[in-house]
């Protein structure tokens, strides 16, 4: 049988035997506790650590405790509960064996301490207050003497049959005790004595009822939880019959302690002692407690932010105080009939479902969002639709007062809100609920000196200020003669000392008041980013600017009559010097703003030519500006089928096109089968061409990139069937407008492009581009904008026939002049034909201008094509396309898959061409080569076969 000791819980640790123990002993005797209150079937162990509802860390401390209803309960039944003793089972923790010794005597112990042999038969000692049940056998033993037992009535001895023995009392505490007593004729004399406790001998089997002193108080006495590194704490456990202890009494030494959790614990009242209470407790919920009240010194706690104390039955008390550090508080679903104006103060609250009459004016004054703190308070006015103006909303700032860009200044006042972040006006931010705000001044670029405060959807306030930061709002540099000339405007407050620096080196200053500053820089001075500060005594202004000359820059050439046209921007009342491969020109005029003249040189060759402009000391460099066509080109090979060659390209007769009037238009039956996708993408009977435009670079005169941008998606507009148009959102307010049309023409129609007539047949397509007010870091750079192709994608397509179709290989091939731009592409496969022919030239600032056209990379994937531009504000590009078939190609295995029907010719008319006005989104391809060459690629092989040279 098992055998039970009646004693006060806290001489239960003492009895605890813990073997090759990994948890901290403390701990664990800790969760001994808990087990023996809770009634929980744990591995108290070093399998703690996975037992249900616990969490440690790495080192083995006990971090996280959730006792809920999912825990087993323990062996034995559930724990016995009288008025002042807990019935816990004596059980090694290790082994599960009893841990009474057999046999023996005792000694009576002082109070707060426990016994550690407990004999099972013989004599017993009276003990302290408090106490177990045990279990008592047979034997016989001698009559122990208690010494220094604790103070409190004792009744010691057993009870057993015909025992024998008589008590000796010793010195202790006050208090009567009982000898021992007996079965039928017991023996033995009750003495008062100072405490300690009678003990007897008997034979035979009896039950112990001893080792347990009254108790005054009718409460447990057990020592505090010891669990340093605990930081949750969470207690949902509800059993039958409910355990009469107050958990809250014994958590003081929880240091680490955040989160408290206690749900159905009828028997805690007060949630809280802060005059013990040292744990840095940051949320506590407290549920479902009918006894539960709040205890005034709750304030105390100096760290508490969130409560929820739902489901209470709970009812304001007056003499609550908020500690400084709570910022919510839940008392939904209990009887409250008023809210205290303290509450205001709060982050948030809740009081669902009370008995509320009035609520304080700072949540009726922001309704729209707290009417659901107050949901189901029948009696509110406000949830009754009475909801009155706010009169009391107030928010003082003084206006007109001195303050810096960027400031944080404070707005104080009463019914102000909580900031809402989607309502509130930008820069301003709650600091204290309804009586706090802050206002961040913004910087003096954005024009405003005042503003109307947005505190809700209703309740503003205007406010004004001065900025006394002196600051920088305009900055101009001006190119003259003699250097550039700096013009600061601004407020810097004083007309006295100021120190200028432009990035970091000091420049003298010619003259300046409050609002100005002139000084002078060297004509020399580089172009580019630059850096401005005044410091003044009231503090420092600072600025950015992007310097770029506005003069010589030259957009555009031209040549006739014996002069060359440069056109662009220079100074009408200055002199120009002019070089031109090195060599001086002669007669240089300056015509005008836009416009400079000088004489042609007899020995200038076809072909672009570097040169140098010089005015007032600037020089402007190019490479490419000036090129000097060829009046008469000849075209590179024969115009085949009656087409003839003039200015260097065939002009072929109908039903024939191409760079040699071999190929085919699309026939009108086929013209269903050819589609253009909104993303670029041609397709006609499965094969497709792929071109993009995927990037604009700044390039200076040296041919350097010094800056790129990819492009990514476009914004894509269709205001009608035949016409797209894409737009490139700017990454940056200052970025280039980026602008392309695609027009489709169902009749036949010309066009002119850069002083040349262009014809479209009837079913093609028109592309126009437009790169405009692009930020030039220098006036020396220039635009290349990039197209690409995806080369893959055209190679491998199903052929029909249920495979790819890639052994019949892409053919591709280039041309140009003798020029290093290139003429024209074709790329061809399954005897489709996609045919891009590439000007020269390009419109900037309203002029014709050489516009160089090259390959840029090819691998087996992907090829990209750079088309440049001159330094412009406006620029236009008009490279054009097709889509043709190659009559000697065989037909297309779309139409049947038998080999022996690959010996008819595929003819199809129709010419679609593809004519763009820039850099877009859609595209073509170039190669940076000196002669006319073809590309054949075939798998991964890509083969140059060069071709008889000639000019066009």
């Amino acid at each position: 049988m098992k055998r039970y000791l009646s004693i006060t819980i806290v001489l239960l640790l003492c009895f605890i035997s813990i073997k090759s123990q990994t948890v901290p002993s403390d701990q664990l005797e800790s969760l001994n506790m808990l087990a023996s209150i809770y009634s929980l079937n744990w591995p108290i162990g070093n399998s703690i650590c996975s037992a249900t509802g616990v969490s440690c860390d790495t080192s083995n401390n006990i971090i996280a405790l959730s006792i809920s209803n999912s825990i087993p309960t323990k062996a034995g039944g559930p724990i016995i509960v009288t008025n002042s003793t807990v019935m816990v089972e004596l059980v090694d923790v290790v082994s599960g064996s009893s841990s009474l010794p057999v046999g023996g005597s005792s000694t009576g112990v002082a109070s707060g301490s426990v016994s550690t042999s407990l004999p099972t038969g013989g004599s017993s000692a009276g003990g302290t207050s408090g106490g177990v049940v045990g279990t008592s056998g047979s034997g016989t033993g001698s009559a122990p003497t208690d010494t220094t037992g604790g103070a409190g009535p004792s009744s010691g001895g057993s009870t057993g049959s015909n025992p024998t023995g008589t008590p000796t009392i010793s010195t202790g505490g006050a208090g009567p005790s009982s000898g021992g007593s007996t079965g039928s004729n017991p023996t033995g004399t009750p003495t008062v004595s100072t405490g300690g406790a009678g003990a007897g001998t008997g034979s035979g089997t009896g039950s112990l009822t001893g080792l347990s002193t009254g108790m005054t108080t009718g409460a447990p006495t057990m020592q505090n939880l010891t669990l340093p590194h605990l930081t949750t704490l969470n207690i949902t456990r509800v059993l039958q019959p409910a355990v009469s202890v107050n958990i809250m009494n014994f958590i003081s030494n929880l240091p680490a302690l955040k989160t408290l959790i206690l749900v159905n614990q009828p028997y805690i009242s007060n949630p809280a002692y802060p005059g013990s209470f040292n744990s840095p407790l940051e949320s506590f919920t407290a549920q479902f407690m009918p006894n539960l009240y709040f205890p005034d010194a709750f304030s105390q706690l100096s760290t508490i932010q969130h409560i929820n104390f739902q489901n209470n039955n709970l009812g304001y008390n007056t003499a609550y105080q908020f500690s400084s550090s709570l910022k919510s508080l839940d008392l939904s679903y209990n009887t409250y009939s008023s809210v205290p104006q303290d509450f205001c103060a709060l982050d948030s609250t809740a009081f669902v479902s009370n008995n509320l009459y009035s609520i304080p004016t700072c949540f009726t004054c922001h309704w729209d969002y707290t009417s659901s703190w107050f949901a189901q308070n029948p009696n509110l006015p406000s949830n009754q639709g009475n909801n009155p103006a706010c009169t009391t909303f107030t928010a003082n700032f003084q206006n007109g007062q001195l303050v810096s860009q960027g400031q944080v200044i404070e707005i104080t006042g009463t019914d102000m809100g909580w900031g809402v972040p989607t309502v509130v006006t930008p820069g301003l931010a709650m600091i204290e609920p309804n009586t706090k705000f802050t206002f961040k001044i913004p910087p003096v670029s954005q024009g405003t000196s005042g503003i109307t405060l947005k505190f809700s959807q209703t309740l503003t306030k205007d406010i004004t200020w001065v900025y006394s930061d002196p600051i920088i709002t305009e900055i101009n540099i001006v190119q003259q003669s003699n250097g550039l000339s700096l013009s600061l405007t601004g407020n810097f407050l004083t007309t006295g000392t100021k120190v200028l620096k432009i990035n970091g080196a000091t420049v003298p200053i010619v003259s300046s008041t409050t609002t100005s500053l002139e000084a002078q820089l060297p004509s020399s001075t580089t172009e580019g980013k630059k850096m401005i500060s005044v410091t003044t005594s009231y503090g420092v202004a600072n600025a950015t600017t992007l310097f770029t000359r506005t003069y010589p820059v030259v957009t555009a050439t031209s040549i006739g009559q014996g002069k060359i046209h440069f056109y662009g921007y220079f100074a009408n009342s200055s002199t120009a010097n002019i070089k031109i491969n090195n060599v001086a020109s002669t007669n240089v005029q300056v015509v005008s703003e836009n416009e400079v003249t000088c004489d042609f040189p007899v020995d200038l060759a076809y072909g672009a030519s570097k040169f140098e402009f010089d005015q007032d000391g600037y020089i402007f460099i190019s490479s490419n500006a000036l090129y000097y066509f060829n009046p008469d080109p000849q075209c590179p090979n024969p115009c085949e089928n009656n087409g003839r060659c003039e200015l260097g390209k065939c002009i072929c007769p109908d039903n024939w096109a191409g760079p040699t009037c071999t190929l085919a238009p699309i026939q009108a039956d086929k013209q269903s089968d050819l589609t253009l996708t909104p993303n670029g993408e041609f397709s006609f009977q499965g094969i497709k061409f792929d071109f993009k435009i995927t990037g604009i670079e700044e390039i200076n005169y040296q041919n350097t990139v010094v800056s790129s941008h990819i492009i990514g998606e476009w914004i894509i507009n269709q205001p009608s069937e035949n016409v797209i148009i894409y737009t490139y959102p700017k990454p940056t307010p200052k970025f280039a407008d980026v602008l392309v049309t695609i027009e489709v023409s169902k009749d036949p129609r010309s066009y002119e492009f850069a002083e040349q007539t262009n014809t479209l047949e009837a079913n093609s397509i028109k592309l126009s581009m437009n790169i405009s007010h692009w930020e030039y870091q220098s006036s020396l750079n220039h635009l290349r904008v990039i197209l690409t192709s995806n080369l893959q994608k055209s190679q491998t397509e199903d052929n029909g026939c249920g495979s790819d179709d890639s052994s019949n290989s892409l053919n591709l091939q280039v041309g140009n002049s003798t020029g290093s731009t290139i003429k024209y592409l074709s790329m061809t496969k399954n005897g489709v034909v996609f045919y891009g022919k590439f000007l020269d030239v390009a419109i900037s600032d309203g002029r014709v201008a050489y516009s160089p056209n090259t390959i840029l990379e090819i691998n087996n994937q992907s090829m990209k094509i750079g088309i440049e531009l001159p330094k412009c504000d406006s620029c236009l590009l008009d490279p054009s396309y097709s889509i043709l078939v190659d009559p000697s190609a065989p037909e297309d295995s779309t139409d049947n898959c038998d080999d022996s029907s690959k010996s008819r010719k595929w003819v199809v008319p129709v010419a679609v061409v593809v004519s763009v006005v820039g850099a877009s989104a859609i595209f073509a391809t170039v190669f940076l080569m000196k002669k006319k060459f073809y590309i054949y690629r075939s798998g991964k092989t890509i083969k140059f076969v060069s071709r008889s040279s000639g000019s066009d």
